[in-house]
């Protein structure tokens, strides 16, 4: 469904629908029951900003990986 929205035509639909602008929801339309596994620091980016979670991830071996 969101596929072919911009980030900011998906919070706006979200927000018309009623449907809380939280990280778990727009994941869940952005990808739908594909979420990608595991989430990388490039899917985190995707995000919007008010969104994206840093504090998910830790920093080994020079990468950012998720530790949800």
């Amino acid at each position: 469904m969101a596929k072919s929205m911009t980030s900011n035509e998906l919070i706006d639909w979200m927000r018309e629908n009623k449907t809380p602008v939280t990280r778990d929801n727009y994941i869940g339309l952005e990808y739908g029951s594909v979420i990608p596994d595991p989430w990388t620091a490039e899917h985190e980016q995707e995000l919007p900003v008010e969104l994206q979670d840093w504090s998910k991830f830790t920093l080994i071996d020079g990468q950012m990986v998720y530790q949800g």
